[in-house]
């Protein structure tokens, strides 16, 4: 976790001065227009680059509560597996005189 940090924080200290320099003449040129206009830039922005980061996290954090109860889910059928086999055999045992005994 320690090296993932630093890892991060390397990584960010390295791509900010490359990445950065778009954002602040953007954000220079969107400043000298009027309020409206720049919010509306900033909601379109904002629609484009950090929704879709939303969406990602959403999605990860409700994947991974969705293969929890998945899991959990496996765990009790594996627990009543002689019962479930048990009925799979009567319910073969059921349609194989189903298809012996109809006309």
């Amino acid at each position: 976790m320690i090296l993932s940090f630093l890892a991060g924080t390397l990584v960010s200290f390295t791509l900010l001065p490359c990445s950065s320099g778009p954002y602040l003449v953007a954000a220079l040129m969107v400043s000298k227009l009027p309020f409206n206009i720049t919010l509306a830039c900033l909601l379109i922005y904002n629609m484009i680059f950090v929704l879709p980061l939303i969406l990602i996290s959403a999605a990860i954090i409700l994947g991974g509560k969705l293969l929890a109860t998945l899991d959990m889910a496996s765990i009790k059928i594996n627990q009543l597996r002689k019962y479930t086999s048990l009925l799979l055999g009567l319910a073969l045992i059921i349609l194989a005189l189903w298809i012996i005994l109809s006309p």
